[in-house]
C-alpha cells in the first residue's frame, strides 16, 4: 500500500512539474489570439471569396480579418525574445512592415469584393496566403 501511495505522489509531482514549466503556445499570447482570428476568417474566405453570391458574408469576414491584422501590427511576436538584443528592434520593425503589407492586401480583397470582381478576389486571397506563409516562416516561434 505504501508503494502505491508513493507511486501516486510521484505521478502527481510529474504532472505538476510539466504544468509548471509554463509552456506557452503561440495561441496563448495576444498576438496568437489575433492570428487565430485571422486564420478562421481566412479559412472561410479562401473557400468562398470568388463566390459573388456570398459577398456580404465575405465582407463581414474581411472586416474581422482586417481588424485582427491591424491590431497585430502593434504587437511583438514571441520569436523576438530569441533574437539577439542588438537585432531585436530591426526584427520587430520588419514584422510590423510585413503586417502592414497584410493589411494593405486585405484592403485589396475588400475592394475586389465590393466591386464583385471574382478574379481579383481570388488573386487577393492567394496573395494573403503567400504573405501568411512568408510571415509565419520569418516571425512565428516554432512550437
Amino acid at each position: 500500500m505504501m508503494m502505491f501511495t508513493w507511486l501516486k505522489r510521484s505521478v502527481w509531482v510529474g504532472i505538476l512539474f510539466v504544468v509548471g514549466l509554463g509552456v506557452t503556445r503561440a495561441e496563448d499570447t495576444e498576438l496568437g489570439e489575433r492570428m487565430e482570428e485571422m486564420r478562421q476568417a481566412y479559412k472561410t474566405l479562401r473557400a468562398t471569396a470568388a463566390d459573388m453570391e456570398k459577398v456580404e458574408a465575405n465582407l463581414v469576414l474581411v472586416a474581422a480579418l482586417k481588424k485582427a491584422a491591424e491590431a497585430s501590427v502593434a504587437l511583438t511576436p514571441a520569436k523576438a525574445a530569441e533574437v539577439p538584443e542588438a537585432e531585436r528592434a530591426q526584427f520587430v520593425a520588419k514584422y510590423q512592415e510585413a503586417m502592414r503589407k497584410t493589411v494593405t492586401a486585405i484592403g485589396r480583397l475588400e475592394a475586389a469584393l465590393q466591386a464583385k470582381d471574382a478574379g481579383a478576389a481570388s488573386k487577393a486571397v492567394a496573395e494573403l496566403g503567400a504573405l501568411s506563409k512568408e510571415g509565419h516562416k520569418a516571425y512565428k516561434k516554432e512550437d
